[in-house]
């Protein structure tokens, strides 16, 4: 029965981990064919559109949500995502803070906060509002993932990233994003065995990721294998110009002799 209400919502966690977003719109989208007055699943099907980079619909739903339930802290919560994905994080702060007046223990707007400092910058407030939201959610695949990548890049401590990266890879064990952290965490811990692993699969996974074949191309480097370095390298600048201009990618396959 394609049309089960509470079939079509119990699969969302699922596919969620699974890293197969899409997939999980179209069961929410489902859900609110037979009742679109379920509130809290318009609001889950927003965030996941704000996620897959569906900022209209996002909007869509938002106001959807804010007419039907003015006080509803969903809508703030998905405007703030979408100014995220519109490169504005200082208005999302205000957004995600307008959500948080309305429900303090909203899990998303402290991590999306944490995403928000993040892109400002501000390393500490970040950590902070992501630790707030696995306090909330300890298995929100987002928060674990991204105060990963903050504690290792940002704070040059892989050991205290890595089991955060390793709680969302067995989350969300499909996802290139997710393994990619992974993976570079390894690298940073000079684990370069445990590094190509994840990141192999996550190349797999995402082929065309010119981040992802750079990691897995330093990765070759520090392995020795340095045809396949200079292969994932010259991938890597063919995929993303600006990546490559910004890790001076051609100097690296030089120095590797490509």
């Amino acid at each position: 029965n394609p049309a089960h209400l509470e079939a079509n919502i119990a699969m969302v966690p699922y596919l969620q981990r699974k890293g197969r977003r899409e997939e999980a719109i179209r069961h929410l989208e489902a859900a609110l064919r037979v009742n679109p007055n379920l509130l809290d699943v318009k609001f889950q099907l927003g965030l996941l559109y704000a996620q897959t980079n569906r900022l209209p619909e996002a909007l869509r739903v938002a106001q959807e949500v804010e007419r039907a339930a003015p006080k509803h802290p969903g809508p703030p919560t998905l405007r703030g995502l979408v100014l995220l994905g519109q490169q504005k994080p200082k208005e999302a702060l205000d957004a995600f803070s307008a959500a948080l007046k309305l429900k303090g223990d909203l899990f998303e707007a402290h991590r999306g906060q944490g995403q928000a400092w993040q892109a400002l910058g501000q390393v500490d407030r970040a950590v902070e509002s992501y630790q707030r939201a696995l306090a909330l959610n300890g298995e929100d695949i987002i928060a674990l993932n991204n105060l990963a990548w903050v504690l290792s890049e940002s704070r040059k401590k892989p050991d205290e990233a890595l089991p955060l990266a390793q709680k969302a890879a067995q989350r969300a064990p499909q996802s290139p994003e997710i393994l990619d952290t992974l993976g570079w965490v390894h690298y940073r811990r000079g684990a370069y065995a445990e590094a190509e692993k994840a990141l192999a699969q996550a190349a797999e996974r995402a082929p065309n990721s010119g981040i992802i074949q750079y990691h897995l191309g330093m990765t070759y480097s520090k392995l020795g294998r340095k045809a396949d370095a200079v292969s994932s390298l010259r991938r890597a600048a063919q995929l993303d110009p600006k990546l490559a201009q910004a890790q001076r990618i051609s100097e690296l396959i030089k120095e590797l002799g490509g």
